[in-house]
């Protein structure tokens, strides 16, 4: 995806990987507001994070950044996590300002990814169960960690960015990002914790998308429960099941949105790739073993 430099919005869902930093290499902010940050870089940033929850974000041009911790081009951002808990989400927003118009030149893009790590943590109710699936993840923001994220790049471990990963930024892509935007806002608008807990200003909707992706696949399970209970044949159940995975959506949705129908089709998609992978019967088990237990419930924190 190329990058929009009259106006944009990018926000980014994903669950990620831990390497705690140097004490000198980032600084957190004192208050969750406008922070500007780097009078005098190419760029004019300004961060929007959430020192309150324990977790800041830096900005290509801050000065406390040290040798080993560098951008690999101006969108990037490092962020890091000095809460209690591991994160095991976020979303974030990139705002750039061409100088010209106070808002006629701000267009607003979305590009949401959601990998289905999320909605696994989730399915795991009990803290014991939990930091047992958790541990064999490896895109988990465990608690004093640090995270490099650029706009069109993956996102990469503070610690794992070789000179190959992260070319010098040149001249001249400074004067076009300059000349393009030279103001810009980063805000963490969502984070979510390994425990449910969602924190942020939730400005493109990135809570409801996850509340909806964790609730379609537990109604999904729920279907085959509840069809096999009713009589069906597990044939039966899954015949049902490759409609829904095969059906065309004419539900009509906005551009930044995942309807629950698609969601329906995914995780259809999802318990047919379980069939085929361990066979009916213990697909079935699996399914009944995860509805046995307590599911975690996305929630906002109320301070």
């Amino acid at each position: 995806m190329k990058l929009i430099f009259i106006g944009l919005v990018l926000l980014v869902a994903v669950v990620v990987i831990s390497l705690v930093p140097t004490k000198q290499a980032l600084v957190t902010s004192n208050k969750e507001t406008d922070t500007l940050k780097a009078e005098n870089s190419v760029v004019k940033y300004n961060i929007k994070d959430l020192p309150k929850h324990g977790i800041s974000l830096v900005a290509p041009s801050d000065p406390a950044l040290s040798k080993n911790l560098k951008p690999i081009d101006p969108y990037s951002v490092f962020l890091r996590n000095t809460s209690s808990r591991p994160i095991v989400g976020y979303s974030i927003k990139w705002e750039c300002f061409d100088g010209k118009n106070e808002s006629a030149s701000r267009n607003t893009f979305y590009d949401r990814h959601l990998r289905s790590n999320l909605g696994v943590v989730f399915m795991y109710g009990e803290e014991t169960d939990r930091k047992a699936i958790l541990d064999r993840l490896e895109e988990v923001i465990w608690q004093n960690s640090t995270w490099l994220i650029s706009y069109d790049l993956p996102a990469l471990p503070v610690g794992t960015v070789t000179k190959e990963d992260s070319p010098e930024i040149n001249e001249a892509a400074l004067a076009q990002m300059r000349a393009a935007c030279p103001e810009m806002t980063i805000t963490l608008d969502g984070v979510f914790f390994d425990d449910g807990r969602f924190v942020g200003p939730d400005t493109i909707g990135f809570f409801t998308y996850v509340e909806t992706h964790v609730a379609m696949r537990h109604e999904m399970f729920q279907k085959v429960q509840t069809e096999l209970k009713s009589g069906k044949t597990p044939t039966e159940v899954f015949r049902g099941l490759e409609q829904i995975a095969n059906s065309e959506s004419t539900e009509p949705r906005a551009e930044t949105e995942v309807s629950r129908t698609e969601f329906r089709k995914l995780f259809a998609q999802d318990v047919l790739g379980m069939r085929n992978t361990w066979g009916v019967d213990k697909a079935i088990e699996k399914i009944q073993l995860h509805l046995s237990k307590p599911w975690l419930k996305p929630r906002k924190s109320e301070d």
